[in-house]
């Protein structure tokens, strides 16, 4: 009997700590669940906003790649370009025509391209995707190579090209009894460039022949007496003059070249361009932007 009162206090004391455990586990059954719920829902917020970072926007590039396109075409078409050219040095082709085809060439050339061509430079498309700026590198290399992307140096180079021809249609209307006016008017072509080559050698030939040339008539009768020593003089110095102008004429393709030769390689390189920039968005298309034909579940960007 006295045992059963000493024990009685003990059973409030088990039941508290039950209670206790209870409670404890209880919490951190709430703590665990809450952690839970949060991880699930920062891997679904991860989920979402992981592939919109990093999801790439090719409309901009498509849409100035297709701007960029009939401009393109024109000067792969257009052979006014290489028509000056081909022509620069040629006496058979007169003034008149080969000036058509310097005004011809430079329609053919649109300042905006170069303006089209650094803005897609920019675009999300080209930038981060790196086949798709691989592709645009090959293009703008050869397309800078046309002078396309200076458009001052590229008038500058047609300018020199007209001045050139000028001045050989005109040297091949001199003889021995030209004039000092007829030598300078020459001349005046290359010097007007004032490109620093051109202009040198405008100055020295200038001076050269307008030399050969007054000794030829202060001494004509002389020189006209077959094996004179006047005759022999103004061969001397004649052979001097040729000489010298081959040494020093004027190397156009280095000083002016249009390359227009490269606008084959530009095309293509462009082409390749645009079609990776056209599929890549067609695959990425927004429905209702209407940039591409849309039907039913198909989409077609031309």
């Amino acid at each position: 009997m006295d045992n059963d009162i000493d024990n009685q206090p003990n059973k409030p004391k088990l039941q508290r700590f039950k209670q206790s455990m209870n409670l404890n586990i209880k919490q951190t059954i709430v703590m665990w669940a809450l952690v839970s719920c949060g991880v699930v829902a920062l891997g679904v917020t991860t989920l979402i906003i992981i592939p919109i970072i990093l999801r790439v926007d090719y409309r901009e590039a498509y849409i100035t790649t297709k701007e960029l396109r009939p401009m393109i075409e024109a000067i792969y078409e257009d052979d006014d370009c290489s028509k000056v050219e081909t022509y620069t040095l040629s006496v058979e082709v007169e003034p008149k025509t080969y000036n058509a085809y310097v005004e011809n060439c430079k329609k053919s050339y649109n300042e905006t391209m170069g303006e089209l061509v650094e803005q897609l430079k920019e675009t999300e498309g080209v930038r981060r995707n790196r086949y798709v700026n691989a592709q645009f590198v090959k293009f703008e290399t050869n397309f800078n190579a046309l002078g396309n992307g200076k458009p001052e140096k590229f008038q500058e180079k047609l300018a020199i090209l007209k001045a050139a021809h000028n001045y050989t249609i005109l040297v091949s209307r001199l003889s021995d009894e030209s004039t000092e006016e007829e030598i300078t008017r020459a001349a005046s072509y290359l010097i007007n460039t004032e490109n620093k080559k051109l202009v040198k050698f405008g100055k020295e030939w200038q001076e050269k022949l307008i030399e050969l040339s007054d000794f030829y008539r202060t001494n004509q009768s002389s020189i006209l007496q077959e094996n004179s020593e006047r005759s022999k003089e103004y061969d001397e110095k004649r052979k001097e003059f040729e000489n010298w102008l081959t040494k020093n004429a004027p190397d156009y393709d280095k000083l002016a070249s249009l390359h227009s030769e490269g606008t084959e390689q530009v095309y293509t390189e462009f082409n390749e361009l645009y079609e990776m920039l056209r599929l890549t968005y067609q695959a990425n298309y927004k429905s209702g932007s209407g940039d591409c034909l849309e039907y039913l579940s198909k989409v077609l960007c031309d």
